[in-house]
């Protein structure tokens, strides 16, 4: 078992390797660009000594202002699923619900009438445009970069964690999206705030809030399996450990153990509760649920689109109206492209990885209304590449020291990196096996940002000579 949490750690450092040496080779010269960026920002937080709470509020406010500012100047206007989304939250907060029963998109994805609720709310009671929705995602923007820092702390010095803090915060790739009213802001934040309980609180009654906190997530974005699924896996690992060092686990032994299963049951309630609020509300007769899940896996598995939304697929399952036969065409589509072995299969995993977690952040949704070619957009993609790239180095050799340091003894002392680097892993591979879209990396590479601060607070002869003791 030892042996099989290393290989976690081993698989992370490939991954991370991987993303790595693919954006060395389109950003070199950026590349150092971003390394300085890091130098300075590391010198700026080392060098004062800052009380934690002036730190923290330091952070969120210049978060704040830096992101607001760029949100402020960048004219964005909601454009395709956005657009919808927003005019679809418009009508609901006057109180008409006929296009959430209407239209055929509501209807078939209709886990969507979560943020609907969540935008229509701010347009009833606080007169919200779409300036006021961006500055929600700036707060939510702000509430992430702190939680990066906080789950920083969980593992990492001080310092350190202050110094990923910082990194992120200035992180290009997050300026994409800040103007662009997305479910994934508010979904980001709570995710990690749910994380960041669970490993906060060792009590049982912390472990049903976190799962609350969750269920609140997936009602704005339904992506919470992949950290419920980690939790869960992480979890056992950890009872498989503790039953090895103590031959037997006694009754009372088994409560820490009981926080996961309440923290899966508290998330499974409040989400029905929140689905059933949805249809008894007359929101929409579907509730939360997805109504064609067969989509993003027949569609991650079309080759000639390399797993991207695709004209052929959409015309040919959108042509069949029934919703059954639909998504049974869909999983049909499915096992009919996985029949064709690995040697389409693992190309066609590479060709993903490369478009989701190493190619130029898509430009259209905040900058598509400035017409085309974007000025210094370009540069801005480029550094984006340079700051992932440079994380994700550093999470390489994250992962490789974990992976030479892991001692099951300890494990308690390892388990909060190794859910981040098992949420990582399971996000990275759930798009391998569905659509991919450059946009939604964002939440993979929070966990990527924040792993990378384990190998800020080592040595580099601690690499080199002291894992090889080990």
């Amino acid at each position: 078992m030892d042996l099989f949490v290393k290989l976690i750690f081993l698989a992370c450092a490939a991954v991370a390797a991987f993303i790595a040496v693919v954006t060395f080779a389109n950003v070199v010269v950026l590349y150092a660009a971003a390394f300085a960026f890091f130098a300075v920002f590391l010198a700026w937080v080392l060098t004062p000594r800052l009380k934690t709470v002036v730190f923290v509020c330091g952070l969120g406010v210049v978060s704040f202002v830096f992101h607001l500012t760029f949100v402020l100047n960048v004219h964005t206007q909601p454009v395709s699923d956005f657009a919808l989304l927003y005019n679809a939250a418009v009508s609901v907060a006057s109180g008409d619900f006929s296009v959430l029963h209407e239209s055929l998109y509501f209807q078939t994805w209709a886990y969507q009438t979560g943020f609907v609720a969540f935008q229509a709310f701010f347009i009833r009671f606080f007169g919200a445009g779409i300036t006021f929705l961006k500055v929600v995602n700036v707060l939510f923007i702000v509430v992430t970069n702190l939680l990066v820092y906080a789950l920083a702390r969980k593992f990492v010095s001080e310092a350190k964690a202050r110094c990923i803090g910082c990194m992120y915060m200035v992180f290009p790739g997050i300026l994409f999206l800040s103007p662009v009213l997305t479910n994934q802001h508010a979904a980001n934040a709570l995710f990690l705030l749910g994380i960041f309980i669970y490993l906060n609180k060792n009590g049982t009654l912390w472990a049903e809030r976190a799962g609350l906190v969750f269920a609140l997530g997936n009602a704005i974005r339904p992506m919470a399996i992949v950290i419920i699924g980690a939790i869960l896996f992480t979890e056992f690992l950890r009872f498989i450990f503790e039953y090895k060092r103590f031959n037997s686990i006694k009754s009372k032994d088994f409560k820490p153990f009981l926080r996961p299963v309440l923290m899966t049951g508290a998330y499974l309630l409040v989400g029905i509760v929140l689905s059933f609020a949805v249809r008894a509300s007359g929101l929409n007769p579907n509730g939360l649920s997805n109504q064609f899940p067969g989509w993003k896996f027949a569609v991650g598995f079309n080759y000639q689109a390399t797993g991207q939304w695709n004209l052929q697929d959409d015309t040919e399952l959108f042509a069949i109206t029934d919703f059954a036969l639909r998504d049974a065409r869909a999983r049909e589509m499915f096992f009919e492209r996985l029949s064709a072995g690995p040697r389409e299969i693992l190309p066609l995993f590479y060709r993903k990885a490369r478009i989701m977690w190493t190619s130029p952040d898509a430009s259209e949704w905040a900058f598509g209304h400035l017409g085309y070619p974007v000025p210094r957009v370009s540069f801005l993609q480029e550094m984006s590449l340079a700051f992932s790239g440079g994380a994700a180095t550093l999470l390489a050799i994250s992962a490789y020291l974990l992976f030479k340091r892991f001692n099951a003894q300890q494990f308690k002392d390892f388990f909060a990196p190794l859910l981040l680097t098992v949420i990582f892993l399971f996000y990275f591979g759930a798009h391998l096996l569905i659509e991919v879209q450059e946009r939604y990396r964002d939440f993979g590479l929070i966990f990527v940002f924040i792993l990378a601060a384990y190998a800020l607070d080592a040595k580099l002869h601690t690499l080199i000579f002291q894992c090889d003791n080990n």
